[in-house]
């Protein structure tokens, strides 16, 4: 069974480096650059794990009610990547049913180790 990931997030350099980080260790991941994009892919491409990027536009708790509502992603572990250090959004988040909530600047190590975690344990 292959394992895949979405990322969405309109950080290209982001993007590029965990991409390729997953890469070298086997995982397939796709990017998303909005949260539009990203609805259409999940429409076609099954996911094992969703990385969002909160800050990729004000519709970031929009998106991730769409998720929640659909029997298809709802059970998707979702890992929410932030520069908005607020302990109010981070409760906020958290309230929603998330797997991790990660501050950045990215620790691209905990990310892969906590994406294998999901994935083969």
């Amino acid at each position: 069974m292959n394992k895949k990931i979405l990322i969405v997030d309109d950080s290209g350099t982001n993007n590029i480096l965990l991409k390729n980080l997953l890469l070298k260790e086997g995982i397939i991941s796709i990017v998303a650059y909005s949260t539009a994009e990203a609805l259409d892919i999940l429409s076609k491409t099954n996911f094992n794990i969703i990385i969002l990027n909160l800050t990729i536009s004000e519709f970031g708790f929009v998106f991730l009610d769409k998720l929640k509502q659909s029997k298809r992603t709802k059970d998707i572990p979702i890992v929410f990547i932030t520069a908005k250090n607020k302990p109010e959004l981070k409760q906020k988040v958290l309230n929603i049913d998330i797997s991790d909530y990660i501050e950045k600047p990215i620790n691209f190590n905990y990310i892969i180790n906590l994406v294998k975690e999901f994935l083969f344990n």
